[in-house]
């Protein structure tokens, strides 16, 4: 996977290249854009910071708002991993005001869901809470389904946070029953399946605890994701030594 990414970046890095020959600014700051990406995916943020802004600049030199707002949330994602979340909250807020008046719900929407994720990391549930109601507001009406999933779960883990347990069991048995009208992939399904397992751990509920445990490490496994699964093995682990089980655990 690393050699990958590092021929992503060399790829990108010649396409950068072609793209300031013949004078395309446009590609120039996508191309930007996507080697920031690529930086942050290799966990070198100082890089991918020095790219977004070199996006922003660009983009804003020629007046496009839009792209410009991607490169605020891709800057504000990167703040709020570093926990500068002061920062983090005034970009996403910029990327908002760009999008909520282009009526690019999708794109506000995904700003929604960054935000709310940077206020449960630092705390304010009612915050994060607002935020994600917002985001799940405008993707009911539009989609995609994977990024509706995603924020439902975002919001079940702030009411979770925040002792309203059962309001997030509630936002969780929804977003399964979603997933599997829609026939969501199986990787989304999993991630809703793991996090009513942990949901259900907390509240003592084991037996119900083990079988999404399982239910997820199936799914995980057919999605071919092999992080996620040890994931849901982990967590099914956890709930044999919490019941003394100790020969069954040291089988996972």
């Amino acid at each position: 996977a690393r050699g990958d990414l590092a021929a992503s970046r060399q790829r990108q890095s010649e396409a950068l290249a072609l793209r300031e020959r013949i004078g395309d600014a446009r590609g120039v700051a996508a191309s930007h854009n996507s080697l920031g990406l690529l930086a942050q995916d290799a966990g070198d943020l100082d890089e991918a910071r020095r790219q977004f802004e070199a996006a922003l600049a660009l983009n804003r030199q020629g007046g496009r708002e839009e792209p410009a707002a991607t490169n605020l949330v891709n800057l504000a994602g990167l703040a709020s991993l570093t926990g500068d979340f002061a920062r983090a909250e005034l970009l996403y807020h910029d990327a908002l005001a760009t999008w909520r008046a282009a009526e690019a719900w999708a794109d506000a929407a995904d700003a929604l869901h960054g935000l709310g994720q940077l206020e449960l990391r630092r705390g304010d549930y009612p915050a994060a809470r607002a935020a994600l109601v917002e985001a799940l507001a405008i993707l009911d009406r539009t989609g995609p389904l994977a990024d509706a999933l995603a924020v439902r779960r975002a919001l079940a883990d702030a009411l979770g946070a925040s002792g309203q347990l059962q309001g997030a069991l509630d936002e969780l048995r929804r977003a399964q029953q979603e997933a599997a009208v829609a026939r969501a992939p199986a990787g989304a399904r999993a991630g809703v399946a793991l996090a009513r397992a942990d949901l259900a751990a907390q509240l003592n509920s084991l037996a119900e605890a083990e079988r999404l445990y399982t239910r997820a490490e199936v799914l995980y496994r057919r999605a071919a994701d092999a992080a996620g699964e040890a994931e849901a093995r982990e967590g099914r682990a956890g709930l044999y030594l919490a019941r003394q089980d100790y020969a069954r655990a040291q089988l996972l």
